[in-house]
C-alpha cells in the first residue's frame, strides 16, 4: 500500500512537470514562497555586511534595480523521433515561421561582495515566442478556358500570426564588475527558472479601412510548466550619482527543455539588450 502511494506521487510529479501551466492561485502561492526565500537571502547578506564595516562607517552593498529588455525572439526545431514526416514538418515550419519581438521586465536585488563580484536575483515577466508568415493566396472570378489566364484576381490580406509564451522568470546571476570613475565593464552568467503563465496565439489582420482585427486564443494544455535557461551578458555600467547607476547589457538566453515533448520539439531562445536602473539601499 505504501509503495503504491509512492508510485502515484511520482506519477503526479511527472504530470506536473510536463502539464499545462499551473493554476493562477497555486502559482501565486509558489511565487510568494520564492519572494520570501529571495528576501530572506538578501536580508542575510545585508546583516553580514555589518561585519565587514569599519568602526563608525557603514558599507552599503545592497541594490534594488528595475529593468526592461526589448528582445529578438525565436525557436529552434528538433526532429525528435527521426521520422521523414517530422523532417517535413521541420522544413515546412522553418520556411514559414520567423522571429518576433518580445520583452522582459521586472525587479531585482543585487548584493555586492568585496572586490568585483555581485550576486543578483529577482522576478521578471517575459514574453517570448515567434511569428508565422503565411504565403499569400490568389483567387479568381473567371478563368479563360482556352488560354488558362486568370481574370480579376483578388489577393486578400493575409493575417500575421504570433505564438506568445509568457513566463514568470526567476534569474540567478553572478556578475563581474570592474572599472574606474563613472564607467564600468560588467559581465554576467547564470540561469533563469522559467515558470509558464500563458501560451497564446494571436492573428492580426489589416482591414480595408485602415483598422486592424486582432483575435487571441489561449491554451496551455500540453506545454511544459517549468523550464531552465542559461543566460549570459556583457555590458557597461554608468554611475549617475552616489546612489544611482545605469546599466546596458546585451543578453542571450536559451531554454534547455523543449516547450512540448512531441516528435517535433521547439526550444525557445532570445537575444536583446537589458536596460536597468539601480538604487543603492
Amino acid at each position: 500500500m505504501f509503495g503504491s502511494q509512492i508510485g502515484k506521487a511520482k506519477q503526479a510529479g511527472r504530470k506536473w512537470l510536463c502539464s499545462e501551466a499551473m493554476p493562477f492561485h497555486y502559482l501565486s502561492f509558489r511565487m510568494r514562497n520564492l519572494f520570501t526565500i529571495i528576501f530572506l537571502t538578501f536580508i542575510g547578506f545585508a546583516s553580514a555586511q555589518e561585519a565587514d564595516s569599519l568602526p563608525g562607517k557603514k558599507i552599503r552593498r545592497l541594490y534594488i534595480s528595475a529593468s526592461f529588455s526589448p528582445d529578438y525572439c525565436f525557436r529552434t526545431l528538433t526532429n525528435h523521433d527521426g521520422s521523414s514526416m517530422s523532417s517535413y514538418i521541420v522544413n515546412l515550419r522553418n520556411g514559414q515561421e520567423i522571429p518576433k519581438f518580445g520583452y522582459g521586465t521586472g525587479i531585482n536585488l543585487i548584493y555586492k561582495f568585496k572586490g568585483h563580484f555581485e550576486f543578483e536575483s529577482g522576478v521578471q515577466y517575459a514574453d517570448y515566442g515567434f511569428a508565422t508568415n503565411v504565403p499569400p493566396l490568389t483567387f479568381a472570378n473567371s478563368i479563360d478556358p482556352n488560354r488558362g489566364f486568370v481574370y480579376n484576381s483578388i489577393s486578400p490580406t493575409i493575417p500575421k500570426f504570433f505564438t506568445n509564451f509568457n513566463y514568470l522568470d526567476i534569474p540567478l546571476r553572478a556578475n563581474f564588475v570592474c572599472g574606474k570613475r563613472r564607467f564600468h565593464f560588467i559581465a554576467s552568467a547564470g540561469v533563469v527558472t522559467n515558470i509558464l503563465a500563458t501560451v497564446s496565439s494571436t492573428s492580426v489582420e489589416d482591414n480595408a479601412d485602415g483598422s486592424k482585427t486582432q483575435i487571441t486564443t489561449r491554451d496551455n494544455r500540453g506545454y511544459n510548466g517549468i523550464n531552465i535557461s542559461p543566460v549570459v551578458s556583457v555590458g557597461v555600467e554608468y554611475r549617475v550619482c552616489k546612489r544611482f547607476l545605469l546599466r546596458a547589457e546585451p543578453t542571450f538566453q536559451r531554454g534547455i527543455l523543449p516547450t512540448t515533448y512531441t516528435p517535433v520539439e521547439e526550444t525557445l531562445w532570445n537575444a536583446g539588450v537589458n536596460f536597468s536602473l539601480l538604487y543603492r539601499l
